[in-house]
């Protein structure tokens, strides 16, 4: 065992800056990557075995390359299982893997391609399940904000709701392709959706911010009408463009996102 560790080099292959920019090009044909501890303290590996790109594997490295990465995936492990020992205080002796083998079969065995996948799981998956859950919610929320009763109406409030579940769908598709780790996925989405209502005024319109105190409010109806809502926060409302272009909008940038998502995926 010592003597095939030397002629492997293994105890400096961590240090190895090629083998690491060969591992940065790997992980994108097979995606992978460190995903904390189990409730044991070993590490815990994931594996995409449905998304790896053998053809391109094997195109572009050798068997004696490919060998010399799984060594050094082999002692990323047993690395983050010793700092876990020290963390804990305990010996931490092996660690976990988990090989997620969704679209194991499609893909890798080369059944459907790359596009014909990303499509399936847009209009059979992602569009149905958007539009059920705004459905159900606009029905709610339409109901419960006492909107004129108009059938035409309704249907413009629910795909206002529907394309911005879209657009929301298509963001984090795009960040999800170009980032394996969930958590990190996660708070990067978070972060995004944030940043998108504080700088829109969603959460605060920034130029109506009344400083002073108010008086109490006995008032039972509204003495306010939508139109005067609309002026004040600058929002054109005088022609039907005016309520479409923005819903035309959003839906071009969700187009944008599918498109980005899918060139990521190649």
């Amino acid at each position: 065992m010592i003597q095939w560790r030397i002629d492997n080099h293994v105890d400096l292959i961590l240090e190895d800056q090629l083998m690491m920019l060969r591992m940065d090009i790997i992980r994108k044909m097979a995606p992978s990557a460190h995903h904390g501890y189990t409730k044991a303290g070993r590490p815990l590996f994931i594996e995409k075995f449905g998304l790896v790109q053998v053809d391109k594997l094997l195109n572009r490295f050798t068997s004696e390359e490919l060998i010399q990465c799984h060594i050094y995936w082999l002692e990323c492990c047993c690395q983050r299982a010793r700092e876990r020992s020290r963390q804990l205080g305990k010996h931490v002796e092996n660690f976990a893997t988990i090989y997620d083998l969704h679209a194991c079969k499609e893909n890798a065995s080369g059944y459907y391609r790359t596009s014909r996948i990303f499509l399936a799981k847009i209009l059979c998956d992602l569009f149905p399940m958007r539009v059920i859950a705004s459905f159900i919610f606009a029905i709610f929320a339409y109901r419960l904000t006492d909107f004129q009763r108009s059938i035409n109406r309704f249907l413009i409030f629910f795909l206002t709701i529907f394309i911005n579940s879209i657009f929301g769908s298509a963001v984090c598709f795009f960040i999800s392709a170009c980032i394996p780790v969930f958590a990190v996925v996660l708070t990067a989405v978070i972060l995004c959706f944030i940043m998108m209502m504080a700088l829109s005024d969603f959460l605060v319109d920034l130029e109506n911010i009344n400083l002073t105190f108010c008086l109490s409010n006995n008032t039972h109806i509204c003495p306010m009408t939508g139109e005067k809502v609309l002026t004040e926060r600058n929002i054109p409302h005088n022609t039907n463009w005016d309520i479409w272009k923005n819903l035309l909008f959003i839906s071009i940038m969700a187009l944008v996102f599918f498109i980005m998502t899918y060139i990521r995926l190649l």
